[in-house]
């Protein structure tokens, strides 16, 4: 009797086949997965550069005015700088969040009200000053916003006097505004200065001029993108002058 030869088995069981499928939808949910965080990672860091762009284009805008903070186009050896005594002079207010200065935009000699500059946070937004009376109160003026709240929202704006120095020519004395906090004091009155040294009348004092921005803000869509840039700015001209 012949018996016919046995056929191998063809194709996959149907148990074999769902183990397949399975591993399938594994890796599968294994690559989608590890395609959804690559986006998410990539948007993120898409706004943060967006964030610290715009923030930096406010810092260098703060930068830029402040540095020429009592420039005086008529300048002569002895005389008394209009843009740097009290009421034009550069000072910092409001615990650090407001600076006031002047300087002579339009080279005339002479100070004009539509010479009076600063930089403030008002609400959650920066504002830049237009025009004003004084250099010692933060509400005066014409102020005009330098930032959207609609996109960025500004948590902190801080300005410090850390670094700057104080010289009297008359004992050759100089110290340097330092200490922890926030320093707002001109260095020529920094008392808290570790090597202060109270000038008398009629000494001959030289602020050599250095403020310190802090920049903090967050995008108004998405709260947990949050970034702080800082500059350190050398104001330009000296202030020189006689201790009242």
């Amino acid at each position: 009797m012949e018996t016919s030869p046995r056929i191998g088995q063809l194709g996959l069981s149907l148990v074999e086949l769902m183990i397949g499928l399975a591993v399938g939808l594994i890796v599968t949910a294994a690559v989608t997965s590890v395609y959804i965080m690559t986006i998410k990672s990539n948007s993120e860091t898409l706004k943060a550069a967006n964030l610290s762009q715009q923030l930096r284009s406010v810092a260098m805008v703060i930068t830029s005015d402040v540095r020429r903070a009592g420039y005086w186009y008529g300048a002569k050896p002895d005389a008394h700088n209009p843009f740097t005594v009290t009421g034009t002079n550069l000072n910092i207010l409001d615990g650090g969040k407001c600076i006031l200065y002047t300087y002579d935009r339009n080279a005339d000699g002479s100070v004009d009200s539509s010479e009076y500059f600063g930089f403030k946070k008002n609400g959650d937004e920066v504002w830049m000053k237009q025009s004003g009376a004084n250099t010692t109160d933060c509400t005066d003026g014409n102020w005009q916003g330098v930032t959207d709240d609609g996109t960025v929202i500004i948590d902190d704006l801080i300005f410090t006097t850390l670094g700057g120095k104080c010289q009297n020519t008359v004992t050759e004395e100089i110290w340097t505004v330092d200490g922890a906090g926030v320093q707002t004091d001109a260095p020529c009155e920094a008392t808290a200065a570790s090597s202060y040294t109270a000038p008398v009348s009629g000494d001959d004092l030289v602020e050599v001029r250095r403020i310190n921005v802090t920049l903090t803000g967050h995008l108004e869509s998405d709260s947990a993108v949050i970034r702080t840039v800082t500059s350190s700015i050398k104001v330009r001209n000296d202030r020189i002058y006689s201790q009242p």
